[in-house]
């Protein structure tokens, strides 16, 4: 997967460039064969800022199916790489659940934390955390949607961030 990402400040919906990522997601084990399905993903993002550091990001993905019902965790672990970059090494995680009604409409919730520099010891109230509702689908035969409103549970997360992701998806 190639992505390019834009994100805005929250002032005024002025959407700026900020990186083009590469992603790889490689899936060990299949889909039911044990209690919990496990893959990682990796990937490269190089900044379109001169501020920032390109970076390095890994993940542990795991995945469990229960009736009618999907669940993600993911435990994530970023790096910067060339000009600009520290050695801190950056830690979070998200779980996310969904409701799979149908093919085009899936509500579920998400919850994200931002552990900052895993040698930093910050507190609960010192690192972000998010939680709200959000709903997945498909639109048509190519385009997914993932959208949400995530509310800030800690001191160090915003108070509130809309999440929203198109995905146009074609496979080779």
């Amino acid at each position: 997967e190639i992505e390019k990402e834009y994100n805005d400040d929250g002032d005024d919906l002025d959407f700026s460039f900020t990186e083009v990522e590469w992603e790889n997601k490689f899936q060990l084990t299949d889909k039911g064969q044990y209690p919990v399905d496990f893959g990682f993903l990796l990937e490269y993002a190089i900044s379109a800022e001169d501020k920032h550091a390109d970076k390095l990001e890994w993940s542990v993905l795991l995945a469990k199916e229960i009736g009618k019902t999907e669940h993600y965790a993911n435990f994530k672990f970023e790096h910067g790489v060339g000009g600009g970059h520290t050695d801190e090494t950056k830690g979070g995680f998200a779980w996310s659940s969904r409701y799979r009604l149908n093919e085009y409409f899936e509500p579920g919730f998400e919850y994200h934390a931002d552990f900052g520099g895993l040698n930093e010891g910050k507190s609960f109230q010192e690192q972000g955390h998010q939680v709200g509702p959000t709903f997945y689908g498909k639109l048509g035969d190519y385009i997914k949607y993932d959208v949400g409103y995530l509310f800030g549970v800690s001191d160090a997360a915003a108070q509130g961030v809309l999440k929203w992701i198109l995905e146009l998806e074609h496979h080779f």
